[in-house]
């Protein structure tokens, strides 16, 4: 008697799978052949995916993508799986790359079209009967780690990990980096495909192959804490979300994040701003913004780490982090050599793409900066000999929080950067976060929106 219920809510999900799977023969005639036409459910996968990413963010939706994806590639023909594919590719950069419309709309549709057919030309990889979970795992790995490292020398757009470091898997990102939370991504799909089959062994093992990669995540070495921490000041200067730069008085920016500075106390061991908010005609130590940054880090007494970008002349620019010390000193800067060409090459009133290094004599060599040291002054966090960046106390883990509301004020999210995980900021959007010990707080809850 007690196992009655069990068996009802057994029944219930069985019944709601095979609804899903297999449509109930009293849909009409018309609506059935609809459903069941292949390019449908291609549609359909791919806007799962799409809507897995930011800025929907639901990323459960990537396991119901992956699985539609598995189901359309089964015993499908060469052909049909290149179609099949390449449709769901195109369903899904088609949405999640529609900014590019705003600096190039010829780019936008070439950049759809090639990186769909990518996914379509994986797809041809992928075997129709035995072995298709394992090959599909292989197969997109593979087309994200091509588009990782070409064309342009990498244009890592759109890929999973950008929505699964808000769910679950986030950790694997630690061992296994964007491509290892892929792999993770599709083998819950694939496991979600073989129950819709009743395949249960094999749902099994590939949902027990990303249980493993967590395991080795939650196990892998980390180092020894130090006990002691940084505080760093994340300052975001707000404005709603989609305001598109090339609209946007490039003043009225700066002046923003100056005010959510005010926020910020004095003492801090870094203040970091976003990339590009400083945006003058030629070197910022010439221009007035320049002298007020100075100001500014003298006055909360902290390192100042600030995105610029600098004109050099009519044609070109630098696009830099920049750092002052604490005396309102300029120290140092990282330079980008390689931008985006889809978004860092072009700039509002600029249409070259041409990149010039910068003329500072202070400046450090890209080769010296470019493996991932955040471009801090070296006397307070020199490089270690692993290229990790390190502090006196210990490594120093950088993040950056999620940007995922539609209206953002001036808001300031110090944080103890040696305790605070990114996706407790992610999961919370754009609120304030508090936890137990103070690893995590915010300056102005009144003003950040929950």
């Amino acid at each position: 008697m007690h196992d009655e219920p069990h068996h009802r809510a057994d029944a219930v999900v069985d019944e709601l799978v095979d609804d899903l799977v297999h449509p109930p023969d009293e849909l009409p005639g018309p609506i059935e052949r609809f459903v069941h036409r292949p390019w449908v459910r291609a549609v359909v996968a791919g806007i799962c995916l799409a809507a897995s990413l930011p800025p929907w963010g639901f990323w459960p939706l990537a396991f119901v993508g992956v699985a539609l994806l598995d189901r359309l590639l089964a015993g499908a023909a060469w052909r049909s799986r290149l179609w099949r594919g390449t449709l769901v590719g195109w369903t899904l950069f088609f949405p999640t790359i529609l900014w590019i419309s705003q600096l190039t709309a010829p780019g936008y549709v070439i950049a759809s079209l090639f990186f769909g057919f990518l996914i379509g030309a994986a797809c041809l990889l992928v075997p129709p009967h035995a072995g298709r979970g394992l090959a599909l795992i292989g197969a997109w790995v593979l087309v994200e780690s091509l588009r990782t490292a070409w064309p342009f020398g990498g244009v890592p757009l759109s890929l999973l990990a950008v929505g699964q470091v808000a769910g679950v898997l986030w950790p694997i990102a630690r061992v296994g980096g964007v491509l290892g939370i892929a792999a993770a991504t599709v083998a819950v799909g694939v496991a979600v495909s073989a129950a819709f089959d009743r395949h249960h062994t094999k749902a099994a093992a590939f949902a027990g192959f990303a249980i493993v990669l967590l395991g080795v995540a939650a196990v892998a070495p980390s180092g020894e804490p130090t006990g002691r921490t940084v505080d760093i000041a994340l300052v975001q200067g707000g404005g709603p979300q989609g305001t598109r730069a090339i609209d946007t008085d490039r003043r009225k920016v700066f002046e923003r994040h100056l005010d959510a500075s005010a926020e910020v106390p004095e003492g801090m061991d870094m203040v970091l701003w976003p990339e590009n908010v400083v945006d003058t005609d030629a070197d910022v130590q010439d221009a007035r913004e320049g002298r007020e940054l100075q100001a500014l880090a003298r006055r909360l007494d902290a390192p100042l780490s600030v995105g610029t970008v600098e004109g050099v002349d009519e044609e070109s620019f630098r696009n830099s982090q920049q750092v002052l010390d604490a005396d309102g000193e300029w120290t140092d800067r990282y330079v980008k050599v390689q931008r985006a060409h889809s978004a860092s090459g072009c700039r509002s009133g600029r249409g070259s793409r041409r990149w010039r290094p910068t003329r500072s004599p202070s400046a450090t060599p890209p080769s010296r900066t470019s493996r991932g040291c955040s471009p801090s002054a070296t006397s307070r966090w020199p490089r270690s000999s692993a290229g990790r960046c390190s502090s006196a106390t210990g490594p120093v883990r950088a993040w950056r929080p999620a940007a995922s509301c539609s209206t953002t004020p001036p808001t300031v999210r110090p944080t103890r950067a040696r305790s605070c995980r990114p996706s407790r900021w992610r999961r919370r959007g754009c609120g304030p976060s508090s936890r137990a010990g103070g690893s995590c707080r915010s300056l102005s809850p009144a003003s950040a929106p929950t």
